[in-house]
């Protein structure tokens, strides 16, 4: 079985991409979810942008 502390550590903290450990709190996920919609929509306008260019 195991700590405490061990099972909070895990449930309420997550390693990020560079090896930062954050506390999980739905300020991070609302970011985390706002960053890959801005990614999305700035893939979707540079495929616009190619097809103009190929007419």
């Amino acid at each position: 079985m195991q700590k405490k502390s061990a099972r909070m550590r895990h449930r309420y903290f997550v390693r990020t991409q560079y090896d930062v450990i954050t506390i999980k709190s739905l300020s991070y996920i609302s970011t985390k979810n706002q960053i890959q919609t801005t990614s999305a929509n700035e893939e979707q306008s540079s495929e616009k942008q190619l097809s103009v260019e190929k007419i």
